[in-house]
């Protein structure tokens, strides 16, 4: 039985995809590929949505912690665990997706995505 060695780089640059800053790997290097290059958007449009919310959960944090002490902690915590357990499972579904030859439309990210 003889492999296909592009389907092996297909399969990590799938993957790599949805790695944060690392989907501009396949973004650049497979242009002519529709499918990655969607995926590789795609994982694009959720970096920028989840480092905007980072961002945003970072500046509400400060007066949070000021004002609550201990209990802001707690709950800053508990918030910020909560979104990266999110956001995993978010990027493990994509990763899924993408490897069985289908799509994970995410609402408003996938649409913002085809426009990158």
């Amino acid at each position: 039985m003889a492999s296909n060695p592009d389907l092996g780089d297909r399969t990590v640059l799938l993957i790599l995809a949805y790695f944060w800053l690392l989907c501009l790997i396949p973004l650049f290097t497979r242009r002519q590929d529709a499918d990655l290059q969607w995926h590789a958007r795609n994982g694009l449009a959720l970096f920028l949505a989840e480092t905007a919310i980072i961002l945003v959960l970072g500046v509400l944090a400060m007066p949070l912690l000021l004002v609550f002490h201990g209990r802001g902690f707690f709950f800053l915590t508990t918030l910020f665990f909560l979104f990266w357990a999110g956001v995993l499972a978010l990027h493990v579904s994509c990763v899924l997706q993408a490897l069985q030859g289908r799509r994970f439309v995410v609402p408003l990210l996938s649409r913002l995505a085809e426009r990158i």
